[in-house]
């Protein structure tokens, strides 16, 4: 999930948070290729819905080394 517009949008903040949010998203495409893909979404208006992503986790929890 990806959101559409960022939270922080004045004059100073809205440019850098751009600019961060398009590299963080090249940077996965140019490791996961076509098995990347960013969404956000919307409801039927076409207004985007806010979606709380505190804790959002890329990858397994089985996977994970604990030591």
């Amino acid at each position: 999930m990806v959101p559409r517009h960022p939270t922080q949008g004045g004059r100073f903040s809205l440019p850098p948070n751009l600019v961060g949010r398009e590299q963080a998203l090249e940077l996965c495409r140019a490791a996961g290729g076509d098995r990347v893909g960013a969404y956000d979404v919307e409801n039927h208006a076409g207004t985007p819905v806010y979606v709380h992503a505190n804790g959002r986790r890329v990858g397994s929890a089985r996977t994970a080394r604990r030591g």
